[in-house]
Protein backbone atom coordinates (compact mmCIF):
# COMPACT_ATOMS: atom_id res chain seq x y z
CA UNK A 1 0.00 0.00 0.00
CA UNK A 2 1.11 3.66 -1.16
CA UNK A 3 -0.05 6.77 0.38
CA UNK A 4 1.12 10.16 0.04
CA UNK A 5 2.05 11.87 3.85
CA UNK A 6 -0.68 14.17 4.91
CA UNK A 7 1.83 17.70 4.09
CA UNK A 8 2.78 16.37 0.91
CA UNK A 9 -0.86 15.85 -0.25
CA UNK A 10 -2.33 18.25 -2.82
CA UNK A 11 1.06 18.51 -4.73
CA UNK A 12 0.52 15.22 -7.60
CA UNK A 13 2.54 12.37 -5.11
CA UNK A 14 -0.72 10.21 -4.85
CA UNK A 15 -1.13 10.72 -8.82
CA UNK A 16 2.07 9.39 -9.34
CA UNK A 17 2.60 6.62 -7.06
CA UNK A 18 -0.82 4.96 -8.41
CA UNK A 19 -0.08 4.22 -12.11
CA UNK A 20 3.37 2.44 -10.55
CA UNK A 21 0.97 0.54 -7.91
CA UNK A 22 -1.60 -0.92 -10.51
CA UNK A 23 1.62 -1.85 -12.40
CA UNK A 24 3.24 -4.13 -10.25
CA UNK A 25 -0.47 -5.90 -9.20
CA UNK A 26 -0.78 -8.11 -12.15
CA UNK A 27 2.58 -9.44 -11.78
CA UNK A 28 1.11 -10.67 -8.17
CA UNK A 29 -2.11 -12.52 -10.15
CA UNK A 30 -4.46 -9.43 -9.51
CA UNK A 31 -7.07 -9.07 -11.92
CA UNK A 32 -8.93 -5.93 -10.81
CA UNK A 33 -8.03 -3.69 -8.40
CA UNK A 34 -10.98 -1.93 -6.00
CA UNK A 35 -10.48 0.86 -4.32
CA UNK A 36 -12.40 3.18 -1.50
CA UNK A 37 -11.85 6.71 -1.54
CA UNK A 38 -12.55 10.38 -3.46
CA UNK A 39 -14.03 9.34 -6.87
CA UNK A 40 -12.56 12.55 -8.33
CA UNK A 41 -8.83 11.58 -7.18
CA UNK A 42 -8.87 8.14 -8.41
CA UNK A 43 -11.05 8.86 -11.22
CA UNK A 44 -7.82 10.45 -12.73
CA UNK A 45 -6.22 7.30 -12.89
CA UNK A 46 -8.88 4.81 -14.24
CA UNK A 47 -11.11 3.93 -11.48
CA UNK A 48 -14.96 3.77 -11.77
CA UNK A 49 -17.47 3.60 -8.93
CA UNK A 50 -19.17 0.08 -8.61
CA UNK A 51 -21.34 -1.09 -6.74
CA UNK A 52 -21.83 -4.46 -4.52
CA UNK A 53 -23.22 -5.72 -7.05
CA UNK A 54 -19.85 -5.45 -8.97
CA UNK A 55 -18.20 -6.98 -5.94
CA UNK A 56 -18.94 -9.51 -3.09
CA UNK A 57 -17.55 -7.31 -0.09
CA UNK A 58 -16.94 -8.77 3.19
CA UNK A 59 -18.13 -5.90 4.97
CA UNK A 60 -21.51 -3.82 4.25
CA UNK A 61 -20.32 -0.27 2.83
CA UNK A 62 -21.15 3.06 5.07
CA UNK A 63 -20.71 5.27 2.31
CA UNK A 64 -21.25 3.07 -1.19
CA UNK A 65 -20.21 5.94 -3.45
CA UNK A 66 -16.57 5.97 -2.64
CA UNK A 67 -15.72 2.73 -3.94
CA UNK A 68 -14.30 2.20 -7.40
CA UNK A 69 -12.72 -0.45 -9.40
CA UNK A 70 -10.74 -1.06 -12.68
CA UNK A 71 -9.32 -3.85 -14.80
CA UNK A 72 -5.73 -4.26 -14.59
CA UNK A 73 -5.94 -5.67 -18.60
CA UNK A 74 -7.18 -3.18 -19.91
CA UNK A 75 -10.73 -4.44 -20.37
CA UNK A 76 -13.81 -3.35 -18.90
CA UNK A 77 -14.67 -3.93 -15.50
CA UNK A 78 -17.17 -7.44 -14.97
CA UNK A 79 -18.76 -7.73 -11.82
CA UNK A 80 -16.50 -10.44 -10.38
CA UNK A 81 -17.39 -14.15 -8.77
CA UNK A 82 -17.02 -14.90 -4.98
CA UNK A 83 -15.93 -12.73 -1.62
CA UNK A 84 -13.25 -9.86 -2.18
CA UNK A 85 -9.95 -10.05 0.00
CA UNK A 86 -9.29 -6.65 0.90
CA UNK A 87 -5.60 -5.72 2.08
CA UNK A 88 -5.06 -6.49 5.96
CA UNK A 89 -5.08 -2.31 6.98
CA UNK A 90 -8.29 -2.20 5.25
CA UNK A 91 -10.08 -4.89 7.22
CA UNK A 92 -11.05 -3.53 9.93
CA UNK A 93 -15.39 -2.57 9.92
CA UNK A 94 -14.44 0.62 11.84
CA UNK A 95 -12.65 2.02 8.16
CA UNK A 96 -15.69 1.19 6.89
Amino acid sequence: MQAAAPDRQGQGVGQALLPHALAQLPETGTDVAITYGDPAFYGKVGFKPITEADAALRLPLSHSEGWMGQSLHGRSFVPLRGPCICVQALRDPEVL
